[in-house]
């Protein structure tokens, strides 16, 4: 496997209508003081993601809001942070069933404008902004 450094955007727009599955997003912040509340903000999603803090769950979200509070994993200091985002099958699936549809010989003239690879491809990926929200309860 391969890192690759890409900007957050619809994995559509990086060359992947067709893929179904995983994709792990890493970075890391420093950390000088632990007061307070951390609470890690993804943005949007699509559609599921897990928040790993220095390679512990922090959680799993399935919907909105996709935010963690990470406070108890980090540490004072860099702290590795990886998004593990997943989509639906659909994706790949409408690309195979072109693949499969052509070899059954379904790509005759009445299909010919029926049998579209990417046009209803749904959103995936981590699409953002990704924030690291600190919040300080004011002392009494």
């Amino acid at each position: 496997m391969k890192a690759v450094a890409v900007n957050l955007s619809d994995w559509r727009m990086l060359g992947l209508p067709w893929f179904s599955g995983r994709c792990r997003y890493t970075n890391t912040w420093s950390v000088e003081q632990l007061e307070g509340t951390y609470m890690l903000e993804l943005g949007g999603v699509n559609h599921c993601a897990q928040i790993w803090i220095n390679g512990r769950l922090a959680d799993t979200r399935l919907w909105r809001p996709y935010r963690a509070d990470i406070t108890s994993l980090l540490r004072p200091g860099e702290n590795e942070i990886t998004i593990l985002v997943s989509n639906l099958a659909s994706n790949e699936r409408r690309h195979m069933l072109v693949d499969e549809g052509m070899a059954l010989g379904w790509n005759r003239y009445w299909n010919e404008d029926n049998m579209d690879r990417d046009s209803r491809n749904y959103v995936s990926g981590l699409l953002g902004p990704v924030r690291l929200l600190h919040v300080i309860s004011p002392k009494p």
